[in-house]
Order: C-alpha cells, then structure tokens, then sequence
C-alpha cells in the first residue's frame, strides 16, 4: 500500500548517507561529454575559470567565524 513511499523515503536515506561519506569529485577529474549538451556548456566553463567564488563549508552552511584570541 505504501511501498511507493517507503521507497522514496529509503532511496533518499541512503543516498544522503552515500553523500555524505564520500568526498566530491574533483571538477578537472570530470568528463564534460559525459554530461547532457545542456549542462556540458556550464561544466567546462567552469572547469576552465575554476571557482572564483569557492565558499567555504563553513560559509555553506551558515556558520559564524568563531574569534580566536
């Protein structure tokens, strides 16, 4: 009966567990062709510019500096 459901739930379970044990993959250790033509663009303008922005973890997740004395 809710088999759609208890699927959804463990498939993102899992997958968010998957995430966080493993590290990203390296952006120039990634195979532009292997993206769809729409994403391919974006991908290898980034690979060529690099993160220009490159926040922190801390900064993603909205942590406050903590002063060091």
């Amino acid at each position: 009966m809710y088999y759609t459901l208890l699927g959804s739930f463990i498939l993102i379970v899992v997958g968010m567990t998957v995430s966080l044990l493993t590290k990203p993959m390296d952006l120039q250790d990634m195979d532009p062709n292997l993206f769809a033509p729409f994403l391919r663009k974006y991908v290898m303008k980034l690979r060529e510019e690099g993160w220009k922005n490159n926040p922190t973890e801390r900064e993603l997740l909205n942590v406050p500096q903590t002063k060091k004395s």
